[in-house]
């Protein structure tokens, strides 16, 4: 199998929408504001930003801690039975049914900033480190968003769960 050729630039626009996104924390924390609604402040920040503070930067920002964060056997510990995978696009790919597999190709893929974003979708690129084993995928955007919170709420009741059982 050809090695695909992954070498994609940086998005700087993630980079500054993941930043914006901080902001929002930032105006939604400031005492000065504490006597607008919710909806006030949201127009008075896309006026400013010209962007919703939930936006693909966030959306990125989301991501990482779930897929990239944890520890390789901490993440390898995560019983992927119930990960929902059906909304994924494979184009490219072997055990891509294993949703141990595809998870743990799409934090590679998020590891080093192997994805990219284009129009509604993103498109996320792993491969072994000799070129072959090609993976691609791709999915929506507003899909991705509901996978991540999907799969943090699969982790955080797997988590409380083992929790529970060690007392």
């Amino acid at each position: 199998m050809p090695k695909h050729d992954l070498n994609i630039k940086t998005d700087w626009n993630i980079v500054v929408q993941s930043n914006i996104s901080l902001i929002w924390c930032q105006w939604a924390l400031d005492p000065t504001y504490e006597k607008k609604t919710i909806g006030e402040l949201l127009v008075e920040f896309r006026e400013k930003y010209k962007i919703d503070p939930l936006n693909i930067g966030s959306l990125i920002m989301a991501a990482y801690p779930l897929f990239v964060f944890p520890q390789q056997a901490e993440f390898n510990a995560i019983n992927f039975s119930e990960i929902d995978l059906s909304s994924f696009t494979v184009t490219e790919g072997t055990n891509t049914t294993d949703p141990k597999r595809f998870c743990s190709r799409i934090r590679n893929s998020l590891a080093h900033a192997r994805f990219k974003v284009e129009q509604n979708n993103i498109s996320f690129y792993d491969q072994t480190k000799n070129g072959g084993d090609n993976f691609s995928a791709s999915i929506s955007i507003q899909r991705f968003g509901s996978f991540i919170n999907e799969f943090m709420l699969e982790v955080k009741n797997q988590f409380f769960l083992n929790e529970k059982t060690k007392s």
